[in-house]
């Protein structure tokens, strides 16, 4: 009994989902006199789910984007990029790899949702490093695999990419890790990943 009604409610849930279209049978009585035209007349699409319902159905607020700590990160990095880079380097947040890396179609969907926490970028607007903050909650489910595959990914671009994890004395790692970038871009050298 309790499986006929399982079936019943995945029965309504698909119907709801993926309604019938309506089919017009061209039926003169409903059409107006000004829009008559001999033939079969084309079908009134059926009502569907779209983007802009969901979105008109739901109330947004807006959040932070960045936490504390990534906060602390991006005030240094704009600092060293002021005093040492001669402020020839810009810093973006919350950056998708699809907006900086190009590869295949097969590839680009393994990175096109994923994201970055700081992208630095040259005076042309090119990835020259990322970084990525890994707080207390960042090791959860296949949080390493995602990691590997950014990693591996933003590499292979020739894109430093730069970790933080957790308890970790960022400001002398990235101090080091920057003031190398910022040399070897300022020298016109290609930075080893």
């Amino acid at each position: 009994m309790d499986f006929l009604i399982f079936l019943i409610i995945v029965a309504v849930v698909v119907a709801l989902i993926f309604p019938k279209k309506k089919r017009s049978h061209g039926n003169w009585k409903n059409q107006s006199k000004n829009n008559f035209k001999s033939g079969p007349q084309p079908e009134k699409p059926a009502e569907k789910i779209t983007q802009l319902s969901v979105t008109l159905s739901n109330k947004y607020a807006k959040k932070r984007i960045i936490n504390k700590t990534e906060e602390e990160v991006y005030k240094l990095v704009l600092r060293m990029i002021y005093l040492n880079a001669k402020g020839k380097f810009k810093i973006n947040m919350q950056t998708s790899l699809g907006e900086i890396l190009t590869c295949s179609s097969e590839g680009h969907k393994t990175i096109n949702c994923k994201r970055v926490d700081f992208c630095i970028m040259d005076i042309d607007f090119l990835p020259v490093a990322v970084i990525e903050v890994n707080g207390t909650g960042h090791y959860q489910g296949d949080a390493l695999e995602r990691d590997e595959v950014k990693r591996t990914a933003i590499e292979s671009a020739g894109i430093k990419y730069i970790a933080i994890r957790e308890n970790e004395n960022f400001k002398e790692k990235l101090e080091r890790e920057l003031i190398h970038i910022f040399t070897v871009n300022l020298e016109g050298k290609t930075i080893p990943t």
